[in-house]
């Protein structure tokens, strides 16, 4: 199990490396495009396809067929294209509702304190008008 570990790792480090060295290649300008032919013979060297699979992968690097790339791009759009579905639009609402009811909710403990406050005052006066005509007297 280590063992395995350790390989995974090291085919890890290589791959960076290997990433990194062909970016340094393509910055400095000595990275060179390679030929049809070298990529035809690199097709000829995969030892894991079939001559079927072979010929049809060569028959696509030569003839790319323009319709496929066109369904490609248009996919990979329809699939990379972020939308909001109907629980993100339920969620906001219910956000929005929830804000709305907690400042609904302050606005009336508020209006309530200040009538009690005005009735309080109201009942003051009431009753200081009632104590000063109970001293004239």
């Amino acid at each position: 199990m280590e063992g395995q570990i350790i390989r995974e790792e090291t085919l890890i480090d290589r791959d960076v490396e290997v990433g990194s060295g062909l970016g340094n290649m393509i910055n400095s300008g000595q990275f060179e495009m390679p030929s049809l032919e070298n990529i035809m013979s690199l097709i000829d060297s995969m030892k894991d396809i079939s001559d079927e699979e072979r010929e049809s992968l060569k028959a696509s690097i030569m003839f790319p067929d323009a319709d496929a790339a066109d369904k490609m791009r248009q996919q990979f759009e329809s699939t990379n294209q972020l939308r909001p579905s109907s629980i993100d639009y339920f969620l906001f609402l219910a956000m929005v509702g929830l804000i709305a009811l907690v400042f609904a909710l302050f606005g009336y403990k508020l209006y309530k304190s200040l009538m009690e406050k005005k009735l309080k005052k109201q009942e003051k006066q009431k009753n200081n008008k009632k104590s000063k005509k109970t001293k004239q007297k």
